[in-house]
């Protein structure tokens, strides 16, 4: 699993798990705040069905990759108006 090397918070709000990282050393957190500046740094939203979501996707013209180290698909940032959007199965 990526070591992102940061402190971690998490908060359930309702149905969503919000988790907040803040930079201890040099990683993936702190070279995006250094590179982009303080924002979220992605969203992850669980579906039902992971493999229909990718042929939806697909069917729309949307070319999906694999989540790297979890069972799921990043929707491209270029696609997503520069969000990092990933989807993952039920427990992903």
């Amino acid at each position: 699993m990526l070591e992102l090397a940061a402190r971690r918070a998490r908060f359930q709000v309702g149905g969503f798990t919000i988790e907040l990282l803040a930079a201890v050393g040099d990683g993936p957190v702190q070279q995006a705040i250094e590179r982009d500046g303080e924002h979220p740094l992605e969203v992850v939203l669980q579906v039902r069905n992971l493999e229909k979501s990718r042929q939806t996707l697909e069917q729309a013209g949307i070319l999906v990759e694999s989540a790297p180290g979890r069972a799921g698909i990043v929707i491209p940032e270029q696609q997503a108006l520069g969000a990092h959007l990933e989807l993952v199965a039920p427990g992903g």
